[in-house]
């Protein structure tokens, strides 16, 4: 039964799916674009750290060194958990089925299952989301932020024109510094609407940016290229 699950996740998408061939989606451009992200250290708050830093090629994508096999994120916050291998990391959707009375709980991605696969269909795209929004890991400060950043790849410029040239002119990568903000930029001392110059006032009928679809291509690429041969080969004598 649990063969049968395992197979049935790997069809369930053409960026995911093992076959004969798949060698030539070297050149596919959501693969390319997963293994630059991957690979980017833009991805972080202060660009120090990209998915490598704690899924390291040499060591099987898995983590190297650290403490007791613990990373420490992007602003010097030790993880609590070990990385895992982001190399095979198929599942299905996190669900439950009984098994002799008892309910078996199967699927998911991340130590407790968290990453669902509710959001997006899949595990593996749900959990590339979680390491570059957490404030222990990448520590982007939103999803605008990260689109911003990996728009400067020209890979997803290319597959995302509109949303890189809608997040050109935000400042979403600004977080806070410490610094005491003075009484009139504090929440409440804004000027109302109709005093405000005209320069500052928002563009009648402009639509805010929404960078969730950008955000979950960046995480449907990263989640290509970890399930693509580079990552994942299934060159084992036991894979034939």
């Amino acid at each position: 039964m649990r063969i049968v699950i395992l197979t049935a996740v790997l069809a369930a998408s053409p960026y995911l799916t093992v076959q004969p061939g798949l060698a030539d989606a070297i050149a596919d451009p959501m693969v390319e674009l997963g293994k630059a992200l991957f690979f980017d250290p833009a991805l972080s708050v202060n660009g120090t750290q990209s998915c490598a830093t704690c899924h390291v090629p040499s060591a099987g994508f898995a983590a190297q060194g650290g403490d007791n096999g613990m990373q420490t994120g992007a602003v010097g916050t030790l993880g609590s958990r070990k990385p895992p291998t982001a190399a095979y990391a198929f599942s299905p959707v996190f669900h439950h089925t009984m098994e002799d009375g008892a309910p078996l709980f199967i699927g998911g991605l991340f130590h407790d299952g968290r990453a669902t696969g509710e959001v997006t269909g899949l595990p593996l795209v749900d959990q590339a989301e979680g390491p570059i929004l957490n404030p222990a890991e990448m520590a982007l400060p939103n999803k605008a932020c990260a689109v911003q950043r990996a728009c400067a790849n020209a890979g997803l410029s290319a597959l995302d024109p509109q949303s890189c040239e809608a997040v050109k002119a935000l400042n979403p990568c600004t977080v806070a510094s410490g610094v005491e903000k003075p009484e009139s930029e504090k929440p409440g001392s804004e000027l109302p609407e109709s005093e405000k110059p005209e320069s500052e006032k928002p563009e009648p009928n402009k639509p805010a940016f929404d960078a969730t679809p950008a955000f979950t291509l960046i995480t449907q690429a990263l989640a290509a290229y970890e399930a693509s041969p580079q990552v994942s080969p299934f060159s084992s004598r036991f894979d034939a």
